[in-house]
């Protein structure tokens, strides 16, 4: 292969990923890398010997990707950007320096990163024109996020009021036992086998069942809601 084509190829994989990330297919993108950070690889064990490196890399690569869907929005970027930033130097000083006395702030900065990338997600999703199924594909990234979100918060409780929460024989303490807890809260499918014993994580549980109802029946109705508005002249380009 001639050197002229070798040079090819990275402009035009660059030339390809900024084509995708100016329009809907961004949202599509986002859900794929978010099933497989929160699905697919813990499902097959992958980062069971380094769950807290493992958390920092998907945190890491959910930020960036997160933060370019909001590119073209030069305020909400720098905005995003600047809170992504700090977010990912607290998490990676916590991991490369455990003895730093960094506390709940991970958790605080991270669901403050989360809350933003809802904003932008939530942004696009709801912009004015036909409901498409790219922006389906965003509202239920969105969705995770908030099982996201809901599970470091529930580690923050579990790190300042000690036995909150039980699971037989002892407490929680590994990071994907907060995200097992925090998405079969969201979906109230509820197994029973982590309970929440002390009244803030109840009441914090409590906050995650009805954000998970809540959001549904509010995506429907606005999504309908969408469709309609847009007229019967878009069709084809909406729920299909």
């Amino acid at each position: 292969m001639s050197k002229a084509v070798t040079s090819q190829i990275p402009k035009k994989a660059r030339e390809v990923f900024r084509q995708t990330w100016q329009t809907e297919a961004n949202l599509a993108v986002f859900l794929a890398l978010l099933v497989l950070l929160i699905f697919v690889i813990p499902s097959l064990g992958l980062e069971r010997n380094a769950e807290r490196l493992y958390g920092s890399l998907a945190t890491s690569v959910l930020l960036v990707c997160g933060v370019a869907i909001a590119w073209r929005r030069r305020a909400v970027f720098i905005l995003a950007s600047g809170l992504a930033v700090v977010t990912l130097v607290a998490r990676w000083s916590e991991f490369l320096f455990p003895n730093t006395p960094l506390g709940i702030w991970p958790h605080l900065l991270t669901i403050a990163a989360i809350l933003m990338l809802l904003y932008i997600l939530l942004s696009q999703v709801f912009a004015p024109g036909p409901v498409t199924a790219m922006r389906i594909r965003g509202a239920i990234a969105a969705y995770l996020l908030f099982g996201i979100a809901w599970a470091h918060a529930y580690a923050i409780v579990g790190a300042t009021i000690p036995g909150s929460f039980t699971i037989p024989e002892r407490e929680l303490r590994l990071p994907s036992e907060w995200f097992y807890y925090s998405f079969v809260t969201l979906t109230t499918v509820g197994f029973g086998d982590i309970v929440a014993v002390h009244r803030v994580a109840r009441a914090l549980t409590v906050g995650e069942v009805l954000t998970g109802q809540l959001y549904l029946a509010i995506l429907i109705g606005r999504l309908v809601g969408m469709q309609i508005s847009s007229g019967p002249s878009t069709t084809d380009h909406g729920f299909t």
